[in-house]
């Protein structure tokens, strides 16, 4: 293994509706990536079949610089928190990195709907000491507060904020010391000693299950580390509330952004015809027999252990 000054680390977390997506985020990485590097990627999967673990692992064996990890997310011990919002398990697993790490200094979180187009080393390089994590800017939010716009129904699972505006929710319920600067959960570069030193993780849980927010980690992590965060530069990042927002170009910055949040739809409206390719190649990517027969066999393998 490389040193650590040569190392990247970072994570993804998904479940099986979202693994493509997953690797189609972990390829654009691989891409852009310093190939004097070693980029080690930890992914924590969510009841992922056979056949998407053996696409996975035959896919990204092509690059020599990428160290893979997989791990089943239950290793992180979160409790089940699906009633708190309308997303899916694999969206609390950054929340528990610094506690399962514990010989790690700093992780790259990136969600698995984000595109790369440049090296995640040029942000993963930048010193956070004394923060507890790097984060970029969220855009719609702070509109949101700063216009008294209602809570919509499609943002809360259950009945308990929907007579309130932004601004009341923020500041009343999430109690946050500047409502207007958010910042979003998408992409974390994540000092994991300040993680554990402060309890981040369990405190955000907590948070979560006390208050039962909308944007559960997101809205959590912005109020435990609120006086905690460095802001990255934003040119590096085009959220998908900026451009929902029309905050930001994404042409505009395509020689200095490294990341940008993308949906298929979003892709085909803006032309981005590199994402879509590259998540065709993965959809459509076929195993070979031997490996299709093997994962059949395991696949049964598991239905027989679960009858048992």
């Amino acid at each position: 293994m490389s040193n650590e000054r040569e190392i990247v680390g970072f994570t993804y977390s998904s479940d099986e509706k979202y693994v493509n997506l997953m690797l189609t985020s972990l390829i654009s990485v691989m891409e852009h990536s310093d190939k004097n590097r070693t980029y080690v990627c930890h992914y924590f999967q969510n009841n992922i079949r056979p056949k998407s673990l053996a696409k996975i692992n035959l896919i990204t064996r092509k690059y020599k610089n990428l160290v893979l990890k997989i791990y089943d997310r239950k290793i992180l011990g979160i409790p089940d928190l699906n009633e708190h919002g309308r997303y899916s398990q694999s969206s609390f697993d950054r929340l528990k990195m610094g506690d399962f790490f514990q010989d790690k200094k700093k992780l790259l979180y990136i969600d698995s709907d984000t595109y790369v187009v440049g090296d995640i080393a040029k942000v993963y390089d930048i010193d956070i000491t004394g923060y507890a994590a790097g984060i970029f800017e969220e855009f719609t939010l702070p509109d949101y507060v700063r216009d008294k716009m209602p809570l919509k129904k499609d943002n809360i699972k259950n009945n308990k904020y929907e007579n309130l505006t932004w601004d009341t929710y923020a500041v009343d319920i999430l109690k946050l010391k500047n409502p207007l600067k958010w910042f979003c959960s998408a992409i974390l570069l994540m000092n994991l000693e300040e993680w554990r030193k402060k309890n981040i993780g369990n405190e955000s849980i907590d948070f979560i299950q006390k208050i039962e927010p909308i944007f559960p980690d997101q809205d959590a992590l912005n109020k435990i580390i609120e006086d905690d965060v460095f802001f990255l530069p934003s040119y590096m990042c085009i959220p998908y509330s900026a451009i929902m927002a029309g905050k930001r170009d994404y042409r505009e910055h395509k020689n200095e952004c490294i990341f940008y949040s993308v949906k298929p739809g979003t892709a085909k409206k803006y032309g981005w015809t590199e994402y879509l390719d590259t998540l065709n190649y993965v959809s459509k990517y076929k195993l070979p027999p031997h490996i299709r027969l093997l994962t059949k066999w395991q696949s049964f393998c598991n239905r027989f252990k679960k009858r048992a």
